[in-house]
């Protein structure tokens, strides 16, 4: 099933989601849920950090501090909107349960879509929490480090208001729904901990709702626009907030007391519209592909939604001269930017670019400036580091270190793991797209001959290869090549490393780069070999004459620390995606629920396709002829395709509707 849960997961994360008719206080979603049901899990230690829910787009964190039997009960993914859960405590000094997104992708909040939270719960009496207590969404972000609430509730009476936690008061805040807050900015002192563990200060941001729970054991339900409050924060001189969102969770904290919460409803979405969009009026989503490589701006962008028949202009702008823009996709199709808009309609438009050339390094300190860009195992998630140097409990008891010296950094390798990457070099949060072309530099020695690993991979569990190649280097300094597309679907957030586990022999790295070599749909280097990881080769130049081996298409089976690697989708030459594996379904339902009759979207190289009715579909190509056909359920499904790169048309057969769109 890990197959499916990364598109479910892909999907969440990007795929168009329209606002979603949810009704969170009707009494359906108050019933208590079955704590026996299949998909039901209960954790009752610390998580230590976040942690993923299987089957689940979510990921959930239990912290706790003191006390007994405390713990947090997960209903699954097929019951109280996905997200639901029980948390239960005893006396602790502190415990905190949360259960949302976890991002972590180097990506700010405004490249995210509109984030909802529909909840419906019942909690224990007041005084039940401690001496502090909070319920609602919570979240860190990154670069610069800021924790954050959004506090719905508390074990407490009356609105919650202790300055003392809350800091200073700044300013009061309505949302689109009606709904009042009080914000808040604290500063905590340094050693207070946090996400990073560098002991140093950082600032909390509060949004605290104004509305008292007199009677608890009646169930609370509403939605919480969480981008409206982050978009709010943002407009307060001293409240900015990072350029890596990490995490948006329903959060449940207690600083002490005996006490429960339960959630009968609780679903997360990213939503491409704002639900406080006017009656009548039309939304206007414009997207970028690949992530990072433009931006798109508009003439206007009316609070409430635009009017039938007015005009906007949409302009695509590179980020920088290693990008040029190619064409748009979806609602409006076309190489011309700027392009005007006649709004009669909800429209959904991306703006694809293609690279120039090479373009920037998309390694971060490939030339090892000094030894401040590599830190220890446990700085993972200190982005003051580019390189991490794993070793250690976590990497199979290895034991390594590192130097660097004139652009060179060299790995003393005192003892390996039973795996390839136990000790590895690694660095984390590097984007990599869906068709997209790669080339991976660098110059590497080692004391003896030996063999080394270049892999690339999902950062998370369950890490799954998207790239990897062994390359045998020897006692003289030479420069190395590997070429590979990413046939995955896009990880803005993918990790790349030397895994070392192979010998003891001392390496030596320098003049690492990454950069991309081809455009989306563009051949590979003429080096490429097929694989079942990604077309993939690499080459060694330079003093010695050697040539790496290609990709293995074997699956690499790792240790019990779950970076075990699942199968690989293998691609009929034309058609839906095949898998080797039983649990893989090409068509994936991401939700029941359209508001249109149909729509079509092309999604990296995917289909998304909405209708309000199952539907049998027909794909042509643009001469009209046949290619295939399938059917989907009612809703919105992501269709995973394998065809050559063009335009194609998708007809709906049952209402003889008909979209043209670009598969790349």
């Amino acid at each position: 099933m890990k197959k499916l849960t990364i598109l479910l997961s892909i999907a969440a994360f990007f795929s168009p989601l329209l606002a979603q008719e949810v009704k969170p206080c009707d009494a359906a979603q108050a019933v208590k849920l079955s704590q026996n049901a299949s998909g039901v899990v209960t954790y009752s230690s610390n998580s230590n950090g976040n942690k993923p829910l299987p089957d689940s787009p979510y990921s959930y964190e239990m912290w706790t501090e003191g006390g007994n039997n405390n713990k947090l009960t997960w209903f699954g993914p097929n019951q109280g909107g996905g997200a639901a859960f029980r948390t239960e405590w005893n006396n602790p000094n502190d415990y905190l349960g949360r259960i949302g997104y976890f991002m972590n992708q180097g990506r700010p909040y405004t490249d995210y879509k509109n984030i909802y939270a529909d909840y419906n719960y019942t909690r224990s009496a007041n005084g039940t929490g401690g001496g502090y207590s909070y319920i609602g969404i919570y979240g860190w972000t990154k670069n610069p480090l800021i924790e954050w609430y959004i506090v719905e509730d508390w074990f407490g009476d009356g609105i919650l208001n202790n300055q003392g936690i809350l800091g200073t008061h700044k300013g009061d805040f309505k949302t689109s729904d009606g709904v009042d807050y009080k914000i808040y900015r604290n500063v905590r002192p340094a050693g207070s901990g946090n996400i990073l563990n560098d002991g140093k200060e950082f600032p909390q941001y509060f949004s605290i709702r104004q509305r008292t729970n007199s009677n608890p054991s009646n169930p609370m339900c509403g939605s919480i626009a969480i981008t409206e409050h982050l978009k709010k924060w943002d407009t307060i001189n001293d409240m900015h907030l990072g350029t890596d969102l990490y995490e948006v969770k329903f959060l449940v904290e207690a600083g002490g007391g005996t006490g429960s919460f339960e959630l009968s409803y609780l679903k997360m979405t990213q939503e491409d519209f704002p639900r406080s969009m006017e009656a009548g009026k039309f939304g206007l989503a414009t997207y970028v592909s690949p992530a990072g490589s433009g931006t798109v701006g508009r003439s206007s962008d009316p609070a409430g939604g635009y009017s039938s028949g007015a005009s906007v202009t949409i302009t695509a702008t590179a980020a920088n001269a290693g990008w040029r823009f190619a064409e748009w996709e979806g609602d409006h199709t076309g190489t011309t930017s700027p392009a005007t808009i006649t709004m009669n309609s909800n429209k959904i438009i991306t703006a694809r670019f293609e690279p120039t050339g090479e373009g920037e390094n998309l390694i971060k300190d490939g030339n090892f400036p000094s030894s401040n860009v590599i830190g220890a195992s446990d700085k993972k998630e200190d982005p003051s580091y580019s390189w991490i140097l794993g070793q250690g409990n976590d990497w199979g008891n290895s034991n390594a270190a590192a130097s660097v010296s004139n652009g060179n950094v060299t790995v003393t390798i005192n003892n390996v793991g039973s795996q390839s990457y136990q000790p590895q070099l690694v660095q984390y949060g590097i984007p990599l797209n869906n068709g997209m072309t790669y080339r991976l530099t660098f110059t590497a020695k080692a004391d003896k001959a030996r063999d080394i690993e270049t892999s690339f991979q999902k950062a998370t569990d369950p890490w799954n290869d998207y790239a990897v190649d062994t390359i045998s280097i020897t006692t003289s300094s030479a420069d190395y090549e590997m070429v590979f597309t990413m046939n995955d679907p896009s990880d803005p957030s993918a990790q790349f490393a030397f895994n070392l586990g192979q010998s003891t022999e001392n390496v030596t790295i320098s003049n690492v780069k990454l950069v991309y070599a081809a455009s989306a749909g563009g051949s590979s280097s003429s080096r490429a070999s097929s694989s079942s990881r990604g077309s993939s080769s690499s080459v060694a130049s330079g003093s010695s004459s050697s040539v790496a081996s290609g990709v293995s298409s074997s699956s690499r089976v790792s240790s019990s620390s779950a970076r075990s690697s699942s199968s690989r989708s293998s691609s009929s030459s034309f058609g839906v995606s095949s898998s080797s594996s039983e649990d893989y379904n090409p068509i994936r339902l991401v939700n029941s629920f359209s508001k249109v009759d149909f729509r079509v979207s092309s999604l990296n190289g995917s289909l998304q396709i909405e209708s309000r009715a199952s539907a049998e579909i027909y794909l042509y190509d643009i001469s009209g002829n046949k290619v295939l056909n399938f059917n989907v359920p009612a809703g919105e499904s992501i269709v995973k395709m394998s065809l050559p790169s063009g335009v194609y048309i998708v007809k709906n057969e049952g209402i003889n509707r008909t979209q043209k769109v670009f598969i790349k």
